[in-house]
Parts: structure tokens; sequence; C-alpha cells
């Protein structure tokens, strides 16, 4: 563990000076330290600047990890599927306004009001 230097209203951690102003002086409880935290606001070592050791996984988890990476995976590509498929509905829409058939035509023929074929438009 670190070891974490309180001076007066200054802390030293892990090299980092810091200085306690999260309660006034009056608010301090006789027989708390300074600096209650421990540092807990700081970068937790080897968090973010080391490496950490992966934890021991049963096989079980394992699979279900593989298994969650590729659903999310098939997730994102059925995005992309949709985002490609609304854009060439809302091209086939304005291909059909600008020939002069009507918003509230195309919602009939589709089965949604005039309003969805403006979101569609939207999109």
């Amino acid at each position: 563990m670190t070891n974490v230097e309180v001076t007066d209203d200054r802390m030293v951690w892990a090299g980092v000076v810091t200085t306690l102003t999260s309660m006034p002086e009056s608010g301090r409880q006789a027989n708390l330290p300074l600096n209650d935290n421990r540092g807990l606001t700081l970068t937790t070592p080897c968090c973010q600047t080391g490496v950490m050791n992966p934890p021991e996984r049963t096989a079980a988890q394992q699979d279900t990890i593989r298994r969650l990476k590729e659903v999310r995976t098939e997730a994102l590509e059925h995005f992309r599927i949709a985002q490609d498929l609304a854009r060439e509905r809302r091209d086939l829409i304005r291909g059909l306004t600008e020939e002069g058939v009507s918003q509230a035509e195309i919602a009939r023929e589709l089965g949604v009001s005039r309003q969805a074929v403006q979101k569609m438009l939207a999109v």
C-alpha cells in the first residue's frame, strides 16, 4: 500500500499533493484525521496506470462472456443493417413524393399514420 502523508490541510499520496477542502475546520470531529477519505477520490494505483491481472473465471463464466461478446457483435451488425434499411426507406419515400405521391397516400399503403411517414423522412 502506498504511504499517505498528511500535513496541515495538504495530503501527499502517490506523488500527488491535494488540499483538503471538503470540510471546514470547525466541522471536523476531533478524533478523525484531517483526511478521512484516505485517497479514495484519487486514481487507484494500477487501475488506470498499470497492469491489472484479470480475475480467475470458471469455465461457465468464460462461456457466458464469450457468448455475451458474440451477442454484442450480432446486435451491432443488426443495428447497422437497420440503419441501412431506414436510409433506403427514406430514399424510396422521397422518390415517391417527388413523383407527386402524397405522404397520406404512402401512409395508407404502409398502414401507418402520415406523421409516421414524416418521421421516416426525417431519419
